[in-house]
């Protein structure tokens, strides 16, 4: 099973069973056109964290 975090970094939500996955897959295949945008943008901000807490993690290292 999958982190919380992870699966809402994909930008699916773990509210629903997971006997319902088959459900949740039509739901994001339907509803992939409506949230492209906001996904996209949840995908580059998890992104631009990761690589900030990357260079932090460098910069506290080489000290």
């Amino acid at each position: 099973m999958k982190p919380r975090w992870a699966a809402t970094f994909i930008g699916i939500t773990d509210q629903e069973p997971l006997s319902a996955s088959a459900e949740l897959l039509a739901t994001k295949l339907r509803l992939k056109k409506v949230h492209l945008q906001h996904r996209r943008q949840s995908v580059v901000g998890g992104i631009a964290m990761m690589v900030v807490g990357f260079i932090q993690y460098e910069m506290s290292r080489s000290t």
